[in-house]
């Protein structure tokens, strides 16, 4: 008995002070991984360069491996960038497009689009593929606006470029930011695994015992809680990391880059409600004055497009450039984005202890306290008290 208690007493000690050094661990390594994930392999020569086999290079990047959307928002950015400086240096608008184009990760619409743009087809109908993700419809959507009369516009691909990079900050920002609770998440479900491991390795009572329906009863619920707490965590994790861009936000990115390649007020508008706001573009099609199409879409969408419709209204109205003032509500839009992604972040560690109070501390008393006292139960023994010596 003296021996049992001495082994759980040390093993307590021991784990209390490794426990911080695995969390320390598991933090900067899921870090390490999400960062390096994010982190572009694309190396400035090969970005620099602007090669006449543009064939030859296009077949070679189709043969690359596919990666998730996120990883390659670098490389959509340094994609705008090659382009706008081929074009600054009078390259030929397709084969600039195609030489840039075959920097990226290869993917399917990918293939489709440098298939239509190889064939001859019209380099504005070959940037509107069917069939893509939210992020490759951003980048062929800031392609599409910064191509006027079949040329691109430096200044426009740069803005682009620079709103991605933005996109990627937050991105980076979130996954470092929930990287502790993934690690923390996955070191408290897996301890009480090990912790049983041990015990079937180191103790041949609790071997002998492993197939009795005592046993077995107690790790079948233990495994079933521990589950279900790493399923809560980890969706828990997920919301709080999970964000959405409104259409106010949507529509300054968008006039950002329009205004850069030129484009009016008017036309840049009607562009972006063609495809994300059918109400404002039935407006302008009817022939409806700015002003009123943006009063029924300030009515539509209240929040945080009063202050983006109010410029765009005197802007209307007084006809001065308004890009810098647009540019300027643009990144107030993704500052307040940014602070409400830091609000669920910080309410993370309140939300994640329910999950582990109810799930991560049963499943470990369920998995290692009740496998360690059956293992021992048969050590024990009850004898009636001795009797008293009557003489």
């Amino acid at each position: 008995m003296r021996h049992v208690i001495f082994q759980v007493i040390a093993f307590s000690i021991v784990m209390w002070f490794l426990s911080p050094r695995f969390f320390l661990f598991m933090d900067q390594r899921v870090a390490n991984q999400h960062l390096a994930h994010l982190a572009s392999p694309v190396t400035p020569e090969n970005l620099h360069a602007i090669s006449p086999e543009t064939p030859r290079i296009i077949s070679r990047t189709l043969k690359r491996g596919k990666q998730t959307t996120p990883q390659v928002l670098p490389e959509y950015a340094q994609c705008l960038e090659s382009l706008a400086r081929a074009t600054r240096s009078h390259q030929p608008t397709r084969d600039a497009l195609l030489t840039s184009i075959s920097l990226l990760p290869t993917s399917s619409t990918l293939t489709q689009v440098v298939d239509d743009l190889r064939n001859g087809e019209a380099i504005h109908d070959s940037l509107s593929p069917q069939d893509c993700n939210q992020y490759e419809q951003q980048f062929f959507e800031f392609l599409r606006v910064s191509l006027v009369q079949q040329v691109f516009i430096p200044q426009a691909l740069e803005q682009a470029a620079d709103l991605i990079r933005e996109e990627v900050r937050f991105h980076q920002d979130l996954t470092t930011a929930t990287a502790q609770a993934r690690s923390s998440a996955s070191l408290l479900t897996s301890l009480p695994f090990i912790v049983l491991a041990l015990l079937l390795v180191s103790s041949s009572t609790a071997r002998q015992g492993v197939f009795s329906l005592l046993f077995v009863l107690t790790i079948g619920i233990g495994i079933t809680v521990n589950r279900l707490g790493w399923w809560w965590i980890q969706h828990l994790v997920h919301n709080s990391s999970v964000h959405t861009t409104d259409l106010a936000s949507s529509l300054a990115q968008r006039l950002c880059v329009s205004l850069r390649a030129g484009v009016s007020l008017r036309a840049a508008v009607e562009a972006w409600a063609q495809e994300s706001d059918q109400a404002l573009h039935q407006t302008l099609l009817r022939g409806e004055p700015l002003s009123t199409a943006l009063q029924e879409f300030d009515h539509r969408h209240s929040g945080g497009s009063h202050h983006l419709v109010q410029v765009l209204l005197e802007a209307d109205r007084d006809g001065l450039p308004v890009i810098h003032t647009i540019s300027r509500l643009s990144l107030e839009m993704r500052t307040h984005r940014r602070h409400l992604a830091d609000i669920r972040i910080r309410q993370l560690p309140t939300k994640l202890t329910l999950p582990i109070v109810l799930c991560v501390l049963p499943s470990f008393i369920f998995l290692t306290v009740i496998p360690i006292v059956l293992a021992n139960l048969s050590q024990f023994t009850l004898s009636p008290p001795p009797l008293p010596n009557i003489s």
